[in-house]
């Protein structure tokens, strides 16, 4: 999996607390929790990553997961790392 150097020291510094999950877990997480799952997908914000963060090593990587997602959006969450679950659930 490529992810950026300290991203879980720098996430709990930022915020307070870790937010990784797989989708797996967090799926888990809410049907233990008593909701159906009615729709998920994956999203990314790619542009706004690059334009907080202008290295070519960004570019690099932005332009692979890019293609990547094409393929599969699993896929390139689970290499890439850097997408969110937007989940729609009722209880």
């Amino acid at each position: 999996m490529i992810r950026k150097k300290n991203i879980f020291k720098k996430s709990y510094e930022n915020v307070g607390h870790l937010h990784f999950y797989t989708i797996k877990t967090a799926i888990l997480l809410l049907e233990s929790n008593g909701f159906i799952i009615l729709k998920q997908d994956l999203v990314n914000n790619r542009l706004k990553e690059f334009k907080d963060n202008k290295k070519i090593s960004s570019l690099f990587i932005n332009t692979l997961q890019y293609f990547f997602q094409f393929f599969s959006k699993r896929l390139s969450s689970s290499i890439f790392g850097g997408y969110s679950l937007v989940v729609l659930a009722k209880k």
